[in-house]
């Protein structure tokens, strides 16, 4: 699971965006949007990098990621 936090989404027509751009990237992903938080949930086995050109090209910025769940506790990706 994949979990990014999307800047600029103001309306349920940029969260639809966002969700139509992932979805075109990875037809089969489960994409739901949090748009009043910004967060993006994807489950799904998908990269990072095209999730992030996808919402790029899109018209947004991803400003945060979680890449995976441990025990219900988000771990960060390491440098």
């Amino acid at each position: 699971m994949l979990k990014i936090k999307v800047d600029g989404m103001t309306c349920d027509g940029c969260a639809r965006s966002v969700s139509r751009a992932i979805n075109t990237a990875y037809p089969r992903a489960k994409v739901a949007v949090d748009r009043p938080s910004g967060w993006v949930t994807i489950e799904g086995e998908v990269e990072l990098v095209k999730v992030g050109e996808a919402v790029t090209t899109a018209g947004f910025a991803v400003s945060e990621t979680v890449t995976s769940w441990v025990e219900g506790q988000a771990q960060l990706p390491r440098s």
